[in-house]
Order: C-alpha cells, then sequence, then structure tokens
C-alpha cells in the first residue's frame, strides 16, 4: 500500500514574504541576526498564545497563524527593523578576489549536516558538508551545494535496557524548513531522470537556503517512479550494494542534470568523497554534445575542472563494486550518454587477489575520482600523506612525495559550534579568568541537565565535577574502550573525592554494522559489570544538538583512534573555542596542532620507532592516557586561586583557542580550496574551453601522440655511479635515450633504500634530479647527463627514468627506467 502525503502551505499575507524567507534560510541556526530575529519571533509568537517547538524549524511556526495574528507581527515595527536589517546583510556578499566573475563551484556530497532538523548526515563527513556550504556563504564564494533529500533521513538510535542500539526512522518534509520544489518557467514541477538498468528514475529537486549558499538536494519519491525507486533516496545508506549505486548515480548523474536544468552553470565540480564521482559521466556526456569533442578532448576538459577530496583511509569508507553487480546499472546509462562502457570502467579499475580464481577487476569510486580530477586533496597534512601512499599504485614510476595528492586541512564553522558567551573571551588580549571560568560553568551545568534529566535520581551527574567526552561513530578503530583496559585504575579515577572524573559517550552506529552495534553493547556491559553506572553517562541518538551541548560543556574532549587511520577528527576542533582541551592520539589533525601548551597528546608519534602490534599499542596508549588524565589533567583541572577560580587551566583552554581557531576554522579550509583549487580549476577549464574547446583537443591530441610514441621509447645507463662516495658528495651520471620524438624529460631518482628495488615508492628522502638532455650522434637518440647530490648517509639506490613533457588533467602512466 502506497500512502500518499500532502503538505498544507501555510497562507501568508504578502507582506509575511521577506520574515517566511528569512525563517527558511538555514542561516537562522548559526547567523546572529537571523537568530536574533528567530527569539523574538518565538517570544512573541508565545505572547499570541500558540505552541512554539523549541526543536522545531522557526519555518514550521508560521504554519498555523491565522490573518489577524500574521497583520499583528507585520505590523510589530521591531520585528520589521529586525527583518530589514538582516535581509540586508544577508544581500551584502562579501568581496573574495579568488573566483573571477561567471566562475562557478558545484559542491556536490552524499550527506551534509546543516541542523539536527535536516537529519541528512550521518557524521563527519556531513558536518564537514554543512561547514563548508556555511562558510563559503559567509566568504560570498559563488558556490552551490547538490546533495540527495532523504525522506527518513539517517536513523535516530536508542539503547535498549540490555544496551543493543535499534534504530527509528522519522520522515521529514523539507517544506517545513521553507525549502521550495523547484519548478519550469510554466509553473510545472521540474525533474530530472537518469538511466539505472532496465528503467529511468526520474528525480525532483528541492532549493533550500543555507545563508549566501544555495544547497540543491534531489528526490526520487515522485508519481513517475515505482514504488522500489520512490525509496531510493528515503534513507541515508540503507539498502545493500544496488541502492547505494542507485543513489550514487542520482547524486553524480542527476545533480549534474539537474544544475543544466536549472540554468546553472559550473565551471568547477567538486566532488566530496568518492560517493558523487559519477558526476564525471554527466560532465562528459554534455562536453561531447555541446562541444562536439572526441572522448579524450572531453575527459581532458572534465579532469580539468574536477576537484576531488579524499575523508577516509578505511575501506569501508571508499565504495567499492564488483563488475558484475555495477555493470547492469553502467552499461544501459553509458549507452544512453554515448560513452564506451569499458572505458568508463578502466578508469576506476582496481586489482584485487582471489584466493582461489586469480585476480579479479573491482571498480573504485575513489579511483574513479582520482582519475578524472586534476586536483585531488587529503584533509590533514598526515592523512595526505596516508593517501598518497593508498593510492600510489595509480601513479606507478613515481615516488611517494610525487603522488599528485596533497591536502587541505579542515575546518569547522565556528559560529555553529560555538557559543557565543565563550566566543567574546577570546577577542581579549588577556582572559578575565573569573568570567571566564562562570560561563564555561554555565555551559557544563547545561550538558549535565540534559544528561540528569533522562537519568535515574540516584545517578546524577556533579556540575562541578571535571566531564571528559566521547562523541564519534562505534568503528572498532576509535577504540571508545580504550579507557576501560584497567577497570580498577579507572575505577580509581571515577570514585576519587578530591579530584573525580565523569564520564559523557555518545554515538551511533551504522544500522547494518554489527561489529560497531557490539562496541556500543560492549560499552554498555563494562559499565554494569564494574558498577560505575553513577560516573559513565551514554547519551543517546547523538546527532548535531547532542554535538553542540557536548563540545560546549565538556572540559576535555578525548580521542583515541588507532593510528594512522584518523583522516582528520573534526570534533576536537569544535571544543577548542568551548572552554574545552584535546586529550589525543597523534592522527589526523591532532599531528599538526599539537604543542604541549594547547592539550595533550596520546602516546608516542608512531612515524619514529619501530611498528607495534595493534594489541602492544592498545596497551601502551591506555597505560599513557591513564597517566595523562592522573597525573597532568586532574591536577591541573582542580588547581584553584583564593578565589576558587583555576587561573593555569584557563590560561590554557585561552592558549588552545586563540592559537589553533584561526588555523581551524573552516572559513580558512573555505579560503584554501578557492585559492589553490577551485581558482586554477576555474582557469583551467575556461582556458580549455576557448574556441569551443580546441585547446582541449590539443591537449588531447599530444597526449595521444605521446601513448602511441612512447612505446618504442628505450633508455640506457651510458656510465655507472661509483661503488662508495663521500657523504655530501655530487656525483655524475649520463644515459643515453632513444625516442621517436624530442619532447622528453630525463630524470635520475635517488633515495635511501634498504636493497636494491625497482619500486621507489619504497625508497627514503627520494629526490628528483633533471638531467640535460642533448641530441646524440644517431637519428632518434639522446644524450642525458645529470648531477646527483648525496645528502645524507646510508645506501642509495639511483633510478634513470624518462617520460614525456605532456600538459595533462589526467592521470597517465607514460613512465620507463632503465
Amino acid at each position: 500500500m502506497h500512502v500518499q502525503t500532502v503538505y498544507v502551505k501555510p497562507k501568508l499575507l504578502p507582506a509575511m514574504q521577506p520574515l517566511a524567507r528569512l525563517l527558511g534560510n538555514c542561516a537562522w541556526s548559526y547567523d546572529p541576526g537571523i537568530s536574533r530575529l528567530v527569539a523574538l519571533l518565538r517570544d512573541k509568537i508565545g505572547a499570541l498564545g500558540r505552541p512554539v517547538f523549541q526543536q522545531a524549524p522557526p519555518y514550521s511556526w508560521l504554519e498555523t497563524l491565522t490573518t489577524a495574528e500574521q497583520e499583528a507581527l507585520v505590523a510589530d515595527a521591531v520585528i520589521a527593523q529586525e527583518v530589514q536589517k538582516t535581509t540586508q546583510a544577508l544581500a551584502q556578499k562579501p568581496a573574495q578576489a579568488h573566483i573571477p566573475p561567471g566562475g562557478l563551484i558545484a559542491y556536490f556530497s552524499a550527506e551534509y549536516g546543516i541542523h539536527e532538523t535536516l537529519p541528512i548526515y550521518a557524521g563527519g563527513l556531513g558536518i564537514l558538508a554543512g561547514d563548508h556550504l556555511k562558510s563559503a556563504g559567509d566568504l560570498g564564494l559563488p558556490l552551490v551545494g547538490v546533495g540527495l533529500f532523504y525522506g527518513r533521513g539517517y536513523h535516530e538510535q536508542h539503547i535498549g535496557a540490555d544496551g543493543t542500539p535499534a534504530e527509528r526512522y522519522v520522515h521529514t518534509d523539507p517544506q517545513t524548513l521553507g525549502a521550495r520544489l523547484c519548478t519550469l518557467p510554466n509553473g510545472g514541477r521540474l525533474t530530472v531522470h537518469v538511466r539505472m538498468a532496465a528503467r529511468a528514475v526520474h528525480l525532483q529537486v528541492w532549493e533550500l537556503e543555507i545563508g549566501r549558499t544555495k544547497l540543491y538536494l534531489l528526490d526520487s519519491d515522485v508519481p513517475e517512479n515505482a514504488e522500489p525507486d520512490r525509496r531510493i533516496t528515503q534513507n541515508l545508506y540503507g539498502g545493500g550494494h544496488d541502492t547505494r549505486i542507485e543513489q550514487e548515480l542520482a547524486l553524480g548523474v542527476g545533480g549534474t542534470f539537474a544544475l543544466e536544468a536549472l540554468g546553472i552553470a559550473p565551471t568547477v565540480y567538486h566532488i566530496n568523497e568518492g560517493h558523487a564521482a559519477f558526476l564525471s559521466l554527466a560532465r562528459l556526456h554534455i562536453v561531447r554534445r555541446d562541444l562536439g569533442l572526441d572522448l579524450d578532448a572531453a575527459a581532458e576538459l572534465v579532469a580539468a575542472g574536477n576537484v576531488f577530496t579524499t575523508h577516509t583511509p578505511i575501506a569501508a569508507g571508499n565504495d567499492v563494486f564488483s563488475h558484475g553487480a555495477l555493470v547492469p546499472y553502467l552499461s544501459p546509462l553509458c549507452e544512453s550518454l554515448g560513452l564506451p562502457l569499458q572505458w568508463v570502467l578502466d578508469q576506476g579499475v582496481e586489482q584485487y587477489e582471489a584466493e582461489a580464481t586469480g585476480y579479479h577487476a573491482r571498480f573504485s569510486m575513489t579511483a574513479f575520482a582520482i582519475q578524472l580530477s586534476a586536483h585531488r586533496n587529503g584533509v590533514s597534512l598526515e592523512h595526505g600523506e596516508v593517501s598518497r601512499r593508498l593510492w600510489h599504485a595509480l601513479f606507478p614510476g613515481h615516488a611517494a612525495s610525487e603522488v599528485p595528492i596533497g591536502a587541505v586541512v579542515n575546518g569547522v564553522h565556528l559560529p555553529t559550534w560555538t557559543h557565543p558567551e565563550m566566543l567574546k573571551h577570546y577577542g581579549k588580549a588577556r582572559p578575565d579568568h573569573q568570567a571566564f571560568a562562570q560561563d564555561k560553568r554555565r555551559l557544563r551545568h547545561t550538558l549535565i541537565d540534559h544528561i540528569n534529566k533522562r537519568r535515574p535520581s540516584h545517578l546524577r551527574f556533579d556540575p562541578d565535577v571535571c566531564t571528559i567526552g566521547f562523541a564519534r561513530r562505534f568503528a572498532e578503530y576509535k577504540r571508545a574502550l580504550l579507557l576501560f583496559s584497567d577497570p580498577e585504575r579507572l575505577r580509581h579515577l571515577l570514585s576519587s573525592k578530591e579530584r573525580r572524573v565523569q564520564l559523557v559517550f555518545a554515538g551511533k552506529a551504522h544500522p547494518h554494522n554489527t561489529r560497531e552495534k557490539a562496541n556500543i553493547k560492549a560499552l554498555h556491559d563494562l559499565i554494569h559489570k564494574h558498577g560505575l553506572e553513577a560516573s559513565i553517562a551514554f547519551v543517546e541518538n547523538y546527532d548535531m544538538r547532542v554535538a553542540r551541548l557536548l563540545v560546549q560543556g565538556v572540559d576535555v574532549w578525548l580521542n583515541t583512534p588507532r593510528p594512522p587511520l584518523e583522516a582528520s577528527g573534526t570534533s576536537g576542533m569544535k571544543v577548542i573555542q568551548n572552554g574545552g582541551l584535546n586529550v589525543s592520539i597523534r592522527d589526523g589533525w591532532w599531528k599538526e596542532a599539537y604543542e604541549p601548551e594547547v592539550g595533550w597528546a596520546i602516546g608516542a608519534d608512531y612515524d619514529q620507532g619501530s611498528p607495534l602490534s595493534d594489541a602492544a599499542r592498545d596497551s601502551d596508549d591506555a597505560q599513557d592516557l591513564y597517566r595523562i588524565i592522573e597525573s597532568e589533567v586532574l591536577p591541573l583541572f582542580y588547581s584553584h586561586d583564593e578565589r576558587g577560580v583555576p587561573v593555569a587551566w584557563i590560561d590554557k583552554c585561552y592558549a588552545s583557542g586563540r592559537a589553533l581557531a584561526p588555523k581551524f576554522h573552516a572559513v580558512r579550509m573555505v579560503e584554501q580550496y578557492a585559492r589553490d583549487s577551485y581558482a586554477p580549476a576555474h582557469k583551467a577549464t575556461t582556458a580549455l574551453l576557448e574556441d569551443n574547446g580546441r585547446v582541449a583537443k590539443s591537449r588531447a591530441d599530444a597526449r595521444a601522440h605521446a601513448v602511441k610514441a612512447f612505446q618504442s621509447v628505450t633508455v640506457e645507463w651510458l656510465e655507472q655511479a661509483p661503488t662508495n662516495a663521500p657523504l655530501g658528495e655530487r656525483i655524475k651520471v649520463k644515459a643515453r635515450v632513444k625516442a621517436a620524438f624530442d619532447d622528453l624529460v630525463v630524470e635520475v631518482l635517488s633515495g635511501v633504500t634498504q636493497e636494491r628495488t625497482m619500486d621507489v615508492f619504497e625508497w627514503q628522502n627520494v629526490r628528483v634530479t633533471a638531467a640535460e638532455v642533448v641530441r646524440g650522434p644517431e637519428p632518434g637518440e639522446w644524450i642525458a647527463t645529470a648531477q646527483v647530490d648525496l645528502p645524507v648517509p646510508g645506501t642509495f639506490s639511483l633510478a634513470l627514468r624518462v617520460r614525456p613533457r605532456i600538459e595533462t588533467a589526467l592521470v597517465h602512466r607514460l613512465v620507463r627506467f632503465a
């Protein structure tokens, strides 16, 4: 049975439209101007005798207002003044110099964390995407977001009496937030369709304002679709592989066609994680259709404008599909788009070894995105390095430092996550210790009140006890149970009369991930087994509201991932201007942020010294974590002056906020994307589009010529390096290259090695020295010489490499070694 729903729109007076427009802009959740207006409106509507639900989106407050009540609000001079002032402020776009006029970025993400009333996010990826959109609007950057509208969102999760997580889904109507259904010029509903297997799936489009930025969300719940297809966008990360493929085709292909149907013409496409990588299929089709380019030239143009961000080194975070699952979808889609199926499959190929049947090809969304993007990055300096190692197979013959995957360090949107009462303290040259302590205590009380309302009276938390928070997805590598490795030592921490600790846990497990659910139940069982209920709380249904309470209320944020599996870890960034401190493993953002003055680092820096087994690492880290809390955190927190103020603790909190917030602010992150990725991508796309794609065609022809000519290239040493040489010596090497074309680059790679190996990825301290190339005595012969430095002691290996000198946005494997 299919049950239809109808949203009955509030009948608003024309004079109410400016107010309704502001309340339908999700900036009400973070913009001080709209927030002020919302608070004022809440009081006014309450005075009219209407109930106002605090957790409901403000736009929904208008649904039941009578004409007389609307007239009363319109006639209110204070409201009218706030509406005018806030509308003018949003209309004034800040000047940004990175993107020239005509440039536009389309930001594609499978999830967005805008506010808890729009549950289309699961975790850090979505929160980051929401913060990205908000910060782009704050900067006035020309950017639109593209995603999917999940009618039943991501699940609510509650914990049963035995500790087992259970899911519940709640339907959300985007119109209650003020979203607008996109329409055609004739007023009809705008839809696009995507070929999926044997049928066309239709998608309608919702438009939602996020400050100065617009977010477009595609929705398959339309009458044109059969019942199963109406459920494609029902749940975020719901269903199996087929649903995931269908959602990613809807996002990438459908999202690109939706922008075209709306008359929006981006010059740059930002692929936020591999889920959106299929947008390149739609872009290839559009470029070939409009400019008449062949596939190679179209791929050159598409890649030049693509920016790809990878967010995880965890296998589960990188979507991989078997050809058996994917081909039934891609084959008819590629036929409808005029793309050769095998070429598409080749761009996403990932090899793995099956024990009995040899090598089988699988399609990796991350590999596909890397292959068809000119700009690629991880989300912390450490993650950039990890990503270069993880995806080095796509760049054979390159050293680790040469793999073209950079890093744009994540940041958080401070207006969303920082309480205004704390934000004001960090603008001062020195902290007002007493006022700082009072404001922080109020925030801790707010968190504790939230916890105590959900606990029996004999298990109430104390609002004046040092409170440590741990909140994230309950994946095993996050090591939520690390503190429980020594129950007696933990019990002592929780029961000390002088320096007591209380712990707050929160987080969700994916509904289909039995291991993550088991981790939550294991936490529940350990708490009860050791009688720790009075001092450890698990806050159910972790969402953005709970996250704000936690990052604003806790004194210490605990982060214990097993390195190097934490890509970034933005939750800890949200604590630093809320009067809290981080105790974290040196991984992700904390690896580059940590200094003794701003927090604590657990364990050794694992880049130094020999690798440990997981069990040994867990044991070492647990012991160091106990030591830090016992010997450093608690003595500092409970050290008060004669007024009862923890001066030294506040100084450390203040130093953390002042030093780290500017570095890990989402505005800084978006500015870096604009400067280092968006602007170059826009410039490259514009150049390739000249003369109906003539430059793209020329570049593709040059690449094709190089590929053909490179088949006959040979290279050999003419002079061998000496068997030993003094430190700091410069040695001369010489080589002969035979090639049918002259646009070559000859390089000597040198690095410290354990043994002779051609896998330069395993070399340390790799240096690349360009050789001087002159014509040899024979036709098609070239002589290359180079002076190679030996800057560090050890056994050096030298490799001679030749490659074509071609400018291309595409990954190419034209490398030949002697």
